[in-house]
This record gives C-alpha cells, structure tokens and sequence, in this order.
C-alpha cells in the first residue's frame, strides 16, 4: 500500500464516503454483521474501517469493536460517527492492515470491506488478518470483483485508478477466493450484489473534480465502442453506467 497516496486520497473522501448510498446499503450491512456472528462477549476487528460504516452495524449487535485505518480523518469520522449513535463499546486506532497491533487470536470475528483493493499485497493482509483471528473464528471479506478475464479485469482496474490513484486492483472472484484458502480458511457461505452505479454518483465519491471531465469522456468513448470492461460499461439516456459485483465471503479458521 502507499500509504501516503491512500491517506491523501482518503482525507478528501470522509464526508462523501460517509454520506454515500452505496456505502450505506443496509443489505450488505446486516449481511456482513449477520456473517460475522458478532454479539455479545465477542470481539470484532474491521479493517480499513472507513469513516466506521461496517464498525457501526456490528457495534449495534454488541461485544467490542475495533476499527483500524491508515487515514487519520476516517479514523476521526468512525470515532464520531459511533460516540455519536451510543455506541462506547467500538474504538478506532490509526494502523496499516498489514501490521496489525495485535497479539494472534486476539478476535472473535476480523472483517473487511472494500479494503483490499486499495492494497499492493492482498496475500498478506489476509495472512494478517487470519493471524489475529481466533480458532474457530470468522473473517467476512467483501470487495468488488473484477472480470475473470484478463483484458477485462485490466482495463477495469485501470478505470478505478483514474478516478482514485490509491486503488491498486480489484481482484476476480476465483483469486479472492484462493487467497483465504491459501490461509486455510474454510469458505462457510457467500453472497453476491450486483451494484448499479452512475458516473456522477460515483464520481462524487471521490472527490476530485479535476478528473471528472477527462475520466467522462474515456469512459463515454469506451461505452459507444461497444467496450464493455467486465463491468457492463454502457450509456443509457445520456448517463454512463456501469455495474460492480459485490462478493462476501463468510470463511471460518480451524
């Protein structure tokens, strides 16, 4: 990870992060918390927790929540947010997700949402990840999945690194799987999202008006070639739209 370009680009994106539909979507929430079976006496780690969107939901079903972030302003933001809904039992540290400040099985439940593509090295995060986590406990990975073809799944990546040069690269389905395999996870159950996304929505996001324009009319062009980039690139009445696929999987450590 670089971690200075992924706090740059992160401190401009607290308030629209927090504020976003697609972050919030209360499916992929309850589903994540559900996935985790956090609850009381058990104890939880989010990591790359954000502005504390996922820490929130699985504060809510009880026990102790940990969020950790490279960016000082989401750590604030994930602070705020959960004193603010009551929530005393969720604390938030400033860490790099592939040097935890943890002992190994120290948690009940390690979870990550949309963390790993902003990461050089998703093998060792979820190596770090796996050594915090207890015997016989839950890590929930969700991310967005790129094409399982190679050409797709480049220029796709090469898209989102226009618009946030933190990004590194949304991996396909088959490697996020065999990544947490790798570690001797045990896939315990999956779910899938297909995200409907908007190019101004998704531009929002990010923050960075100076490259809306130039990334708009690559992605126009893209669109009326016919050039679809695994992710149904498309204009549909003068909006450019697109669609990510949301993966969660539910995995177990012996």
């Amino acid at each position: 990870m670089n971690t200075e370009r992924t706090r740059e680009e992160f401190a401009r994106q607290v308030k629209t992060m927090a504020a976003s539909a697609v972050f919030n979507a209360k499916e992929v929430l309850e589903a994540i918390a559900e996935a985790s079976r956090q609850g009381p006496g058990r104890k939880a780690l989010d990591v790359g927790c954000g502005p504390g969107i996922v820490a929130d939901a699985l504060a809510r079903r009880g026990g102790q929540v940990t969020g950790i972030d490279v960016t000082p302003e989401m750590v604030h933001q994930a602070q705020t947010r959960c004193k603010e809904k009551g929530l005393p039992d969720a604390e938030f540290i400033v860490a790099p997700a592939e040097r935890m400040p943890f002992p190994a099985g120290h948690f009940d439940a390690v979870v990550s949402r949309l963390t790993l593509h902003h990461v050089a090295d998703p093998v060792a995060v979820v190596a770090e990840m796996a050594r915090v986590l207890k015997s016989g406990g839950r890590m929930v990975l969700a991310d967005v999945v790129s094409s399982e073809n190679v050409e797709e799944s480049r220029l796709h990546n090469a898209i989102e690194v226009l618009r946030d040069p933190s990004h590194t690269r949304m991996l396909p389905l088959s490697e996020l799987l065999s990544t947490a395999q790798s570690m001797g996870l045990r896939l315990i159950h999956r779910r899938d999202w297909v995200q409907r996304r908007e190019f101004e929505e998704w531009m929002k996001i990010a923050n960075a008006p100076e490259r809306t324009e130039p990334l708009r009319a690559v992605m126009e062009s893209l669109a009326k070639a016919g050039v679809r980039a695994g992710v149904d690139l498309r204009v549909e009445e003068g909006l450019i739209r697109f669609d990510h696929y949301l993966v969660m999987l539910a995995l177990e450590k012996p």
